[in-house]
């Protein structure tokens, strides 16, 4: 009867098993990749926004402080034009870093405390930054005039160049969480794999093991030694193989020592025939002899009665 193999402890499953592991490591492998990638790709560009803007603050106190110390008017004009770009080009940038900006792949942020430190930039740049350079330092404005509004444009410069600082610490920091995640999944990736190299190692080196016990059970059955068992431990195809051939070679020695009992009763049948012939033989040969023996007693008795015949006739 064939042996009955359950899936889960087949060959086939174990090695289902082992391509599931090797595809859930490659696809571990990818998320890893993509979520590096993806970090790469937020906060890079938002980085790089933030640097280009921390310039343009101390530029623009500069440009002030310039303003009210130049000389003609000409200067005075040349400076406010330059000043109102910085102004201008500031103002589109910095709801950039909320909002992201496409130009450069940069991501609108999703850590709350970068959100919050972009909004506090934004309010801090729209209500005290951005009133003096527009609306209280002007072409008019002179050094002992303006000093005081440069003095608090100071303040608020340095302030927010602080949150600067703070912001790209928290875009650092949540970079570096990432990089973290991507190290685990990275590190997750590498556990697999070894557990997929571990299990085919295993697995491999049981099969062969059995394998080769089965080959050489095989040989020395082939050498005529039918009382060799292979004895393969397990559930899978290789066990049923060893059960087989275990079942075989039993069913040939059965079958040989039946066919040895056989030839043994014919042949002790034989000696017997051989025997009653042997002695119908010598039982034939005296009942030849005697009747043999009787006939010549018969021939003599009929001589000696033809003799007397004879005699008698003479006599008479």
């Amino acid at each position: 009867m064939a042996r009955t193999i359950s899936w889960a402890q087949s060959l086939r499953a174990k090695q289902n098993a082992l391509n599931l592991m090797l595809a859930a490591a490659v696809i571990l492998g990818s998320v890893a990749s993509l979520y590096a990638l993806s970090v790469v790709e937020r906060n890079v560009p938002t980085m790089a926004l933030m640097t280009e803007n921390r310039y343009r603050y101390p530029l623009m106190l500069h440009l002030a402080n310039q303003l009210v110390d130049a000389k003609s008017d000409g200067e005075r004009r040349r400076l406010r034009v330059d000043l109102d770009k910085q102004v201008d080009e500031l103002n589109a940038r910095l709801p950039l870093l909320e909002k992201g900006d496409p130009a450069i792949d940069a991501m609108p942020p999703s850590d709350p405390e970068i959100i919050e430190n972009v909004r506090t930039r934004l309010e801090d740049w729209r209500a005290r930054i951005k009133p003096i350079l527009m609306e209280r330092i002007t072409e008019n404005s002179t050094r002992d005039k303006a000093q005081a509004d440069l003095d608090a444009l100071d303040r608020e410069v340095r302030e927010q160049i602080d949150h600067i600082n703070t912001g790209v610490k928290l875009s650092l920091d949540d970079s570096r969480e990432r990089a973290s995640r991507v190290r685990w999944l990275l590190v997750a990736k590498a556990l697999i794999l070894l557990a997929v190299i571990g299990a085919a190692h295993v697995v491999g080196r049981s099969v062969i093991k059995r394998v080769g016990l089965l080959a050489d059970a095989a040989d020395r059955a082939a050498a005529g030694d039918l009382t060799v068992k292979t004895n393969l431990d397990g559930q899978d195809e290789v066990a049923a193989l060893g059960a087989a051939f275990d079942t075989m070679t039993g069913n040939l020695r059965t079958n040989i020592e039946s066919e040895k009992k056989r030839r043994e009763r014919t042949e002790r049948l034989l000696a017997k025939v051989r025997e009653a012939t042997s002695k119908l033989s010598s039982a034939t040969a005296e009942i030849l002899a005697s009747t043999a023996q009787q006939a010549a007693g018969a021939q003599e008795q009929a001589a000696a009665v033809a003799q007397t015949v004879t005699t008698v006739e003479q006599v008479a």
